[in-house]
């Protein structure tokens, strides 16, 4: 699909817009340091086909990464763009939200706060609109090993739980990450190096 891929970057986390009009999605490309600087873009629908991507500057960072967006609500029930960064405050990769605004633009970026991210680093957010849970990955909670897949009811200012391991089977001694369910929350897929896998 291109536009949003181009030859010069390494394009992935792609995540739709509630409406199905806007992909937002990262950009990496090798630093000075040679270490991959990733920043978020988004693409609009136009007809059939998809605009040129535009870079969302205020999400991203000179001095840090901005990536893995995921879409959410706040306590309104309004629209907002989690994504994971470690900017300058972050406490390493932390998870951090903007709202989306009615022209499409976001808003500045906010952390999610300290009961999501810890001293460790949090990533790959997915927001469970029916049950109003974010979940993310983090080796900074207490874990069963590595990366463990968290969630936290509420939204961001009105958390209503604190962090909590979601447990086997979901989390094992390896690293889980990338959990994403379907619309009812019924079903869904993750990513894990336990052992049984292939690499």
């Amino acid at each position: 699909l291109s536009p949003p891929n181009d030859p010069k970057t390494n394009t992935g986390n792609a995540v739709f817009s509630p409406d199905g009009n806007t992909i937002v999605f990262t950009k990496c490309q090798p630093s000075m340091e040679n270490r991959m600087k990733c920043k978020l873009y988004r693409s609009v629908k136009d007809g059939a086909t998809w605009k040129e991507s535009v870079e969302i500057k205020n999400l991203n960072s000179e001095e840090g990464n901005s990536t893995e967006p995921a879409y959410g609500v706040d306590k309104e029930g309004k629209t907002i763009l989690y994504f994971v960064t470690d900017r300058k405050g972050a406490k390493g990769l932390d998870i951090f939200y903007a709202a989306v605004n009615s022209d499409g633009t976001f808003g500045a970026p906010v952390s999610a706060g300290d009961a999501v991210n810890s001293v460790g680093d949090e990533v790959t957010p997915f927001y469970d609109k029916k049950n109003k849970v974010l979940y993310f990955s983090s080796d900074g909670h207490p874990s069963l090993g590595g990366l463990d897949v968290f969630k936290i009811a509420g939204t961001p200012g009105n958390w209503t739980t604190g962090a909590i391991n979601a447990g086997v089977p979901i989390n094992s001694q390896a690293d889980d990450l990338y959990l994403a369910l379907d619309e009812k929350a019924a079903r869904g897929f993750e990513v894990s190096n336990r052992i049984g896998t292939t690499s």
